[in-house]
């Protein structure tokens, strides 16, 4: 269920998550890789996991 959900972001987001959640890199790591800012990594991770908090609710009803 919430690997679909993950597979529907937009590639940039579902990027960062990948690294962050699934290979567990630092944020600073991440930004390294994929050649953007940290802050950037964060405001990702964060519309990320916004977006699907918003998808699994609305799943729920």
């Amino acid at each position: 269920m919430l690997c679909r959900h993950v597979d529907a972001l937009p590639p940039v987001l579902r990027e960062v998550v990948y690294l962050f959640s699934i290979e567990e890199y630092a944020t600073d790591e991440i930004a390294a890789i994929v050649g953007v800012a940290p802050a950037t990594v964060r405001t990702r991770l964060h519309r990320a996991r916004a977006r699907l908090r918003k998808m699994l609710r609305e799943e729920e009803r």
